[in-house]
């Protein structure tokens, strides 16, 4: 188990596994997960908010005080792995842009909403850093009038991704049905997956009214994206047609089960 010997699990005990706890409880815990998160992450390409699934019941992990340090608490929450069956804790993982260097790293209640962990984060970022002009660039989940202006008035940049339930976005989606924004190419490289493939080029459009926390929108559109997009709904409808002359081979065999419902 684990790489152990039989001779080494003899001198295992509840007594020893119980002071190794807790002195991994005691010890720099962050910079030890932080070493682990970026090696799963790594090997696995897991997220850097993600949730750690914990099968169990864990009565005492419920966020209570231990030697003076809070303990986060294993619950139920917003599942990213779609198991809500199963209690969690948050890994909040945050890299540098040169290299994906691990700067700071946090372990949370299971419960915790990310939109929430973003002001602690840049606090922490800003602590690490001993300044605040560097740029922070997160998911949808910064975008909230909250978490922008904590940042902006500490002297902060950012960059976020409006979330598609916002109203900017249904209005732009609705307006380039009839008009064309005047797409500007920021980047034009080579396919980064085939080589004789279509190019990659990325182009943005500044919207002339600002979001509404007064902050301005960005559009960005990626041709290879675009083509994907296509294939994948070119994909499904094929998937979805085929579905529907299978179903129609079977109403209409002798011995289908499936009976039109009477009026």
């Amino acid at each position: 188990m684990f790489g152990i010997s039989g001779e080494q699990m003899e001198h295992l005990s509840d007594d020893r596994l119980g002071r190794a706890l807790d002195w991994l409880f005691d010890a720099d815990r962050a910079a030890l997960l932080t070493e682990v998160v970026v090696a799963v992450g790594e090997r696995f390409g897991v997220n850097f908010v993600t949730t750690i699934s914990f099968c169990g019941s864990y009565r005492g992990a419920a966020g209570r005080k231990i030697r003076g340090r809070t303990a986060p608490a294993i619950t139920y929450g917003h599942s990213k792995d779609g198991r809500p069956d199963l209690k969690q804790l948050l890994f909040i993982l945050t890299m540098s842009a040169d290299g994906n260097i691990p700067v700071a790293f946090r372990c949370t209640d299971g419960n915790a909403s990310d939109s929430r962990t973003h002001i602690e984060t840049w606090n922490t970022l800003r602590a690490v850093a001993g300044r605040s002009d560097f740029l922070y660039v997160a998911d949808s989940k910064l975008c909230s009038r909250e978490n922008m202006d904590h940042i902006d008035r500490a002297g902060g940049r950012f960059v976020t991704v409006m979330p598609r339930s916002r109203l900017e976005d249904s209005e732009f989606r609705e307006r380039i049905q009839t008009h064309t924004p005047d797409w500007i190419c920021v980047r034009d490289r080579p396919n980064p997956r085939h080589t004789d493939g279509p190019r990659d080029c990325w182009y943005v459009w500044r919207a002339p009214l600002p979001s509404a926390e007064a902050w301005p929108v960005v559009w960005v559109w990626s041709t290879l994206l675009t083509l994907r997009q296509e294939a994948r709904r070119r994909r499904n409808i094929a998937a979805a047609i085929e579905e529907l002359q299978q179903l129609r081979a079977r109403l209409s065999g002798a011995r289908t089960r499936l009976r039109r419902r009477r009026d």
